[in-house]
């Protein structure tokens, strides 16, 4: 497994710690808040996922607060894309056999709308 390491001005690297440590945006429109619905009642994502500053606290799974300002999904090994992603939720064991995550059964609108919410936490 590889990893990216970026090396930055200390002041750079505390500014990013500083953001990293906020909790996510209220979603701003529609289409977002229904995804925001979808996280949380229909695919049942906070169930093992955190988010900060909502109720989603489990830590089963990776902390998805700022899943859009990273590069990479699935401990790296695809780019941070919305067609991965949404890859990535529908059936993660095509793209990574044996992980935990399971897959959800979501309408395309479901998905569309989830992903939406997904891209606004930086």
């Amino acid at each position: 497994m590889a990893f990216y390491v970026i090396a930055e001005p200390a002041d750079q690297f505390g500014e990013w710690v500083e953001q990293q440590r906020q909790p996510a945006p209220e979603p701003a429109d529609d289409l977002a808040r229904f995804g925001q619905e979808v996280f949380f009642e229909r695919a049942e994502c906070s169930r093992c996922h955190a988010i900060k500053g909502t109720s989603a606290t489990s830590n089963l799974g990776p902390d998805l607060t700022h899943l859009a300002s990273r590069q990479t999904l699935a401990a790296g090994i695809i780019p941070n894309t919305r067609g991965h992603l949404g890859g990535w939720i529908i059936n993660p064991q095509n793209i990574k056999p044996g992980n935990l995550m399971p897959s959800t059964h979501l309408t395309g609108e479901e998905l569309q709308a989830l992903l939406v919410y997904l891209e606004t936490l930086e």
